[in-house]
């Protein structure tokens, strides 16, 4: 059988009618089943941390070697905050810490917990 006679057939067969319909059903349900769903909480800031709090759980980090999970104050233009910054504390003074490589100074900081580890 050529290909042009298997397109053919292909196509005589082909109902596009029904499967546009359905299609966009499917996609309407769907875009109403993401607007009802309830928002991230990673798209809203968490509760603040006072300096000392945020002081004690990077020294207690530290001493137990725990993974840190940050967020920081800074939020793109959309009002959404950064991603938040995950690792090991490896340096920390009195107005910075470093984090995966990367330099955060405390004022910054919104929110700091010690996480699990998986």
């Amino acid at each position: 059988m050529s290909n042009d006679k298997l397109i053919y057939d292909f196509f005589k067969n082909y109902q596009d009618r029904g499967m546009k319909k359905w299609t966009g059903f499917l996609l309407s349900d769907h875009i109403a089943q993401i607007a009802k769903s309830p928002k991230s909480e990673s798209n809203s800031l968490k509760s603040s941390l006072n300096l000392e709090k945020i002081k004690k759980l990077l020294s207690t980090a530290i001493l137990e070697g725990k993974i840190v999970q940050v967020q920081v104050k800074v939020v793109d233009l959309d009002g959404v905050p950064l991603p938040e910054i995950r690792g090991r504390v490896e340096a920390w003074d009195d107005n910075q810490v470093v984090i995966n490589r990367q330099i955060i100074n405390l004022a910054e900081i919104n929110y700091l917990e010690i996480v699990k580890e998986l």
